[in-house]
């Protein structure tokens, strides 16, 4: 049962990771007033909220194949260990690529090859997405958020 709860994280994850990087050009950043803009959407289903202010991008997809929260609690405790800058290593194919692991629960970077984030940073929008997305029904979270060329994915 384990590894076809795990077998479907990774599937969700895939194709998630398929539409985001091949679906849609990154959004640039707003060119209006300062204003921060507000947007929002909700599909009590799977809970896919986005929010976009002119600087960041939230977009919630929680579903079933989410991490849990003790398993979102255990990756923000490893990522916490890295110092330093994250990188997107992978130049073909998904160009993402898995920065830390803890039992059902990924952090990755997807995006432009090569570029980096502090990992202080990448802790931080993990710890968004659990608090944007999270499910309490479920107790499970997904989603990603974006650094402008790459985006952090907690799947």
């Amino acid at each position: 049962m384990r590894q076809t709860h795990l077998l479907l994280g990774w599937a969700t994850a895939i194709i998630i990771v398929f539409f985001t990087t091949l679906g849609a050009a990154l959004p640039a950043p707003a060119k209006q007033d300062p204003d921060l803009t507000l947007s929002g959407t909700n599909d009590t289903n799977t809970k896919t909220n986005s929010t976009m202010f002119d600087f960041a991008h939230v977009t919630c997809e929680t579903s079933w194949s989410s991490p849990t929260y003790p398993e979102i609690s255990g990756l923000m405790d490893i990522l916490k260990t890295k110092k330093g800058k994250c990188k997107q290593k992978n130049v073909i194919g998904s160009k993402c690529t898995t920065i830390a692991s803890f039992l059902g629960a990924n952090a990755g970077l997807c995006g432009k090859p090569l570029w980096t984030v502090d990992c202080a940073d990448l802790v931080t929008a993990i710890s968004i997405i659990r608090q944007d997305c999270g499910n309490d029904d479920m107790q499970r979270a997904g989603g990603t958020w974006l650094f402008g060329v790459l985006k952090a994915v907690l799947f």
